[in-house]
């Protein structure tokens, strides 16, 4: 009887040893990336179209359409060898690379800027940080040096009188704002004496618009027309995507005035 005792005391402090065994991750439910074969990134240089840089906010850093200018990220990214093992999950940055057949790799920089993760292939790799910084300021600065402000929409006709009087205005605004020309964006408002609209002159950014996103349809009930434009701005050597909604409204003379752009 005492011997059975035994052995049942024995089987039971294994089993505990056994469950004490466990890591800390494993008890917290984390878990590190899988042991993996050492393998190189390629960057396909002959079938590469497009290479473009964003920051994590998905603002545009780069785009770079010529193999010249992509050949020094290429030398940064090329042979890079796996990752394996747990990094900080900070998003720093994200490169979409497009090729000739029209798929899109995206990388995304992660780890303290040390490590880019392949979202088709499901692999993490070492990256040159300091040499990729290097890279995206000097063609970010590059961009913005580039950079030519204006108005590249080719406005349509409007369907009707008034819908045609709102694209003249909003045409006259967006120049104001490219000219920087204070009098000429109050003069498009319909309270040219509030300045609660000078921050889009005021401001260092300089404007490129790019695309009539849509005319919505005018709305009785408030008096509104809006027009949703998207363009391209550049500051502080940034080259980044925007758009805004401008609404027009009639004032107490029947002409269509900038009430808001937002």
């Amino acid at each position: 009887m005492r011997y059975r005792l035994f052995l049942i005391v024995v089987v039971l402090s294994l089993t505990l040893t056994a469950g004490c065994g466990k890591t800390t991750k494993e008890a917290e439910g984390e878990s590190a990336l899988p042991t993996q074969e050492p393998v190189a990134f390629v960057f396909d240089r002959d079938n590469t179209t497009k290479v473009t840089i964003y920051r994590s906010d998905d603002q545009l850093v780069v785009e770079l359409t010529d193999s010249e200018k992509w050949n020094t990220l290429a030398g940064i990214l090329d042979h890079a060898q796996s990752f394996s093992g747990a990094y900080p999950s900070d998003l720093s940055n994200k490169i979409v690379i497009e090729s000739q057949d029209g798929i899109k790799r995206k990388l995304l920089v992660t780890g303290n800027g040390n490590v880019f993760e392949d979202q088709t292939a499901k692999i993490a790799y070492k990256l040159d940080r300091q040499k990729f910084e290097e890279f995206v300021a000097e063609w970010s600065n590059d961009e913005g040096k580039n950079f030519v402000p204006g108005n590249e929409i080719d406005f349509p006709t409007g369907a009707d009188p008034d819908e045609q009087a709102v694209i003249d205005l909003v045409k006259k605004t967006i120049e104001a704002m490219v000219n920087k020309d204070k009098e000429a964006f109050h003069s498009n408002l319909e309270h040219p004496d509030n300045d609660y609209l000078d921050f889009l002159i005021d401001s260092p950014r300089r404007y490129r618009f790019t695309e009539l996103e849509m005319i919505e349809p005018y709305d009785e009930s408030t008096g509104r027309k809006n027009l949703r434009i998207r363009y391209e701005y550049e500051e502080d050597g940034i080259v980044n995507q925007s758009g805004n909604t401008f609404t027009s409204r009639k004032n107490k003379e029947g002409k269509w005035k900038i009430a808001n752009i937002d």
